[in-house]
């Protein structure tokens, strides 16, 4: 049986998409019910004027911290210990890592958690697809070269089965058949309306 705060106990873990709720919800929930990781790295993008560090602050002030921190007052300033903001960008090359943050994910991260997406449903195909599906095979390929990186979640956005009906249960599905990305694009783009 899987004890999941003892998977994540002594874990270094990075995730990414926490500036928006899903990411946030997952960071909370790992700090809160698996108080023994080793350290967090999130994943932000950089901001012109914006330092990593303040967009970290920016991310604690969501009152979904509000709880965990009344019961851990510690931790309220205390985070900065364990957990460390990465500039980064998944729709860039090399994710937009500079070398020393391309070292946490190649030599340092056990669990890399990604949760970053668009769901705005207004947005251009091609800009939906560059962060929702480019962007985690990006992450996904640059994790399989880290040297300590065993485990590798995505957190998928909303209908990513959309050929199925009825329940979509939780579990991986087969593909019907051999998807080519670029493929997918080419067809996206013809028939995008110029």
């Amino acid at each position: 049986m899987l004890d999941i705060p003892e998977f994540y106990s002594n874990k270094t873990i990075v995730v990414t998409g926490c500036t928006g709720f899903v990411g946030k919800v997952v960071l909370e929930k790992l700090m809160r019910s698996c108080p023994n990781f080793k350290c967090i790295y999130v994943l932000v993008r950089p901001k012109k004027g914006v330092s990593l560090l303040k967009r970290l602050d920016e991310i604690f002030k969501s009152e979904i911290f509000d709880p965990y921190f009344v019961a851990n007052p510690a931790m309220r300033k205390g985070w900065r210990n364990v957990i460390f903001p990465l500039g980064g960008d998944l729709t860039m090359t090399e994710l937009g890592l500079n070398k020393e943050h391309q070292e946490v994910l190649l030599k340092k991260a056990d669990v890399v958690i990604n949760c970053a997406a668009s769901v705005n449903f207004d947005d251009p195909i091609l800009d939906a697809l560059q962060i929702n599906y480019f962007g985690c095979l990006r992450l996904f390929e640059f994790v399989t070269k880290s040297e300590t990186c065993d485990t590798f979640c995505h957190v998928s956005t909303a209908y990513v089965n959309s050929d199925k009906s009825g329940t979509i249960e939780e579990k991986l599905y087969e593909l019907d058949g051999n998807v080519d990305p670029e493929d997918v694009v080419a067809d996206i783009i013809k028939l995008t309306p110029q």
